[in-house]
């Protein structure tokens, strides 16, 4: 995608965050939120986001996608 500062990127079903983390680390105007309904899944996304140095534009919820109001 061609993703530019300014823009958030959303992934729902994110599981370890890959996506979100790998736009944010692209540019630093660029924020992101992941959802999961897996909790597991959601704290690896959290750990990478840190460890990526992402972790302040970028956001994990636990959360059904199909009940979370993204919009």
């Amino acid at each position: 995608a061609a993703v530019r500062d300014g823009d958030v990127v959303y992934d729902l079903g994110c599981g370890d965050g890959r996506l979100v983390i790998g736009a944010a680390r692209r540019s630093a105007g660029v924020t992101g939120v992941g959802i999961d309904i897996d909790p597991d899944r959601v704290a690896e996304a959290r750990a990478a986001a840190e460890a990526a140095g992402v972790a302040d534009r970028v956001t994990f919820r636990r959360a059904d996608l199909f009940d979370e109001d993204f919009r």
